[in-house]
């Protein structure tokens, strides 16, 4: 359980970026199911209304901030010298606040974690760039750098994610422990002629601003096999959508993914451990066309279905989930 001081601060996140004095939730470090989350409603408004700043960070706290190469990084962390670190990334348009049960058991046990925004979501910045799978691995890169130096860490990414942390482990094999991949894009085949970055034209911003993010919140629960036991999760969603940059930097990331099979052949040779963790009711990853081809690049990896699951196992079933992920991470290494 956290502390009422742990508590103070999460409900200040949430109140921070939200920008209303009632609202008791946090946007990053929210207490998992909390179902006293304030609707916004539908209004729109607000979307991309605000700026992140100086001001806001110094709001929330510097100790919560890094200064990367393309701006600051908005981070949530454990550390402590003498035990494991787990890394947390998330997936294509939820933040951090999407490992809360996860951040917080893996502290209970005594690791050392790091969580994080990714460009674009969340607290930190939104670059107006390419965001492409190198772009979103340079971010790690230089986070693991200043966080954690000449230290192997246990990688985990969620979705999207999954291609981040692929990537990164691929192109820095020494740096990586062991690799848990959580209902991961990347093994799918993407037909594009070249790898050419892909830059986004403002009018696209603006129709997508238009046309879909009125329905971004909402469509969340899509991420559930049970919806229902998650009502508050759009309203958690919703703050980042003030900021402006957010649009662009979900249509570039999606514009600029590309066949990440070479990466993941190279994962298979490294020989570093592997979890592919899969909620069995996922409709977004779907785990009968992953698992097979997760299985015939990387040949090391261990499988294992979580019940009761959709797309976010590690929310709908936390038993099941945190029995195989912690089970995996302190397995001796042969």
């Amino acid at each position: 359980m956290p502390t009422l001081q742990q508590l103070a601060v999460y409900a200040f996140f949430y109140i921070t970026l939200s920008g209303c004095a009632n609202t008791a939730n946090n946007r990053n470090g929210a207490i998992p199911n909390n179902p006293s989350a304030t609707s916004t409603g539908s209004s729109t408004h607000y979307f991309e209304s605000k700026v992140i700043d100086q001001h806001l960070r110094d709001s929330i706290g510097k100790n919560h901030f890094i200064k990367l190469s393309a701006g600051y990084t908005f981070i949530d962390t454990t550390l402590t010298t003498d035990k494991e670190i787990i890394v947390l990334v998330h997936g294509y348009s939820v933040p951090s606040y999407i490992w809360d049960s996860t951040y917080l058991a893996a502290k209970k046990k005594g690791f050392g974690v790091i969580r994080y925004d990714m460009f674009g979501r969340g607290y930190s910045d939104r670059p107006e760039t390419v965001y492409s799978v190198e772009f979103l691995s340079t971010q790690l890169e230089e986070l693991l750098d200043k966080l954690a130096p000449e230290t192997a860490v246990n990688l985990v990414g969620l979705s999207c994610g999954g291609r981040v942390v692929s990537y990164y482990t691929a192109t820095h094999p020494a740096r990586v422990k062991k690799l848990v991949l959580v209902d991961p894009s990347g093994f799918e085949t993407v037909d594009k002629k070249d790898n050419k970055p892909v830059k986004l034209c403002d009018r696209e911003v603006a129709k997508a601003l238009r046309e879909k993010a009125p329905h971004m919140a909402d469509s969340q629960l899509e991420d559930f096999y049970k919806p229902e036991r998650f009502a508050y999760w759009p309203d958690l969603y919703r703050p980042q959508m003030e900021y402006k940059g957010f649009v662009h930097a979900l249509l570039s990331t999606k514009a600029n993914m590309r066949d990440l099979h070479p990466e993941m052949g190279q994962i298979g040779n490294s020989g570093i451990p592997v979890l592919l963790l899969m909620g069995k009711h996922d409709t977004v990853i779907y785990p009968e066309k992953t698992i097979p081809e997760a299985q015939r690049l990387i040949p090391q990896i261990e499988v294992v279905k979580v019940v009761e699951a959709g797309h976010l196992p590690h929310l709908e079933n936390s038993r099941g989930f945190n029995k195989a992920f912690f089970q995996f991470l302190t397995e001796q290494i042969n």
